[in-house]
């Protein structure tokens, strides 16, 4: 990640890290098109790469693989949903993108060592 002191969730997004792009074209796909995205897969067809071709590009651009850039932009919005705001558990879920309210809690357990809702208490 670019540093910067922007309050945007995506380096894509911030002015300081656009002037510094090798690939305008791939960022602005990925900013387009990441919050849609269920899986590395499916943000390669919304951006219309080849799923190798997708990857290495990323790579390239982000310093990171795609699977890793997604798991972190998916922390930053739960948390920030979780601390945030006083949306139900089960609406958090449906906004980040998980099929049930007990892939949330997994996710949280997995990532953050604590539940949705000891996440939201702290």
């Amino acid at each position: 990640r670019i540093p910067c002191r922007c309050t945007s969730p995506l380096p894509a997004a911030c002015s300081a890290y656009l002037g510094m792009v090798k690939n305008k074209r791939l960022v602005e796909k990925v900013t387009k098109h990441c919050m849609k995205a269920k899986n590395t897969g499916h943000l390669a067809d919304l951006c219309g790469y080849s799923l190798s071709t997708f990857r290495r590009l990323f790579r390239e651009e982000f310093r990171t693989t795609p699977h890793e850039w997604l798991k972190e932009l998916r922390k930053d919005k739960v948390k920030n949903l979780l601390t945030q705001t006083d949306l139900p558990l089960v609406e958090v879920a449906e906004v980040c993108g998980f099929v049930s309210q007990s892939y949330l809690t997994e996710f949280c357990q997995m990532n953050f060592g604590a539940s949705p809702g000891e996440i939201r208490k702290n």
